[in-house]
């Protein structure tokens, strides 16, 4: 077996490294306290995925408002004084409003989801 930190060959049975002086006990202990807690586990993986998700959803459902909630239609003039005879007129698109918030509303479904997969996840990693 080798030491986790200098790397020498030990024996199994040591507690304490001949090289280095590591004791074992103490450096699981350091390792299953702080050293777990920082690597990036699945659960912080997915959690890191849930928040972008909600951050593509809530910008999302802001580019489908501004680019699709009004609409321009030319309609024909019934006055006799526009020149052309045809005006443009602006109205409310319903269907990019709707696509919008179905956006936004898939966007925080998914979110939650995640969110409580991730905290499965957490609870079964530790």
């Amino acid at each position: 077996m080798k030491c986790p930190i200098c790397k020498e060959k030990i024996n199994e049975l040591d507690e304490v490294c001949s090289n280095c002086k590591t004791n074992f006990d103490e450096y699981e202990e350091y390792e299953r306290k702080y050293v777990k807690e920082f690597k990036n586990t699945n659960a912080d993986k997915l959690n890191i995925m849930a928040n972008i998700n909600i951050i593509l959803s809530i910008i999302g459902a802001i580019v489908i408002w501004v680019k699709f909630s009004k609409l321009e239609v030319v309609t024909q003039s019934t006055y006799k004084n526009y020149s052309s005879g045809y005006y443009t007129d602006t109205v409310i698109n319903w269907y990019g409003i709707a696509g919008g918030i179905a956006i936004l509303i898939a966007g925080f479904t998914l979110f939650f989801l995640l969110k409580t997969i991730v905290d499965i996840y957490w609870e079964v990693e530790r």
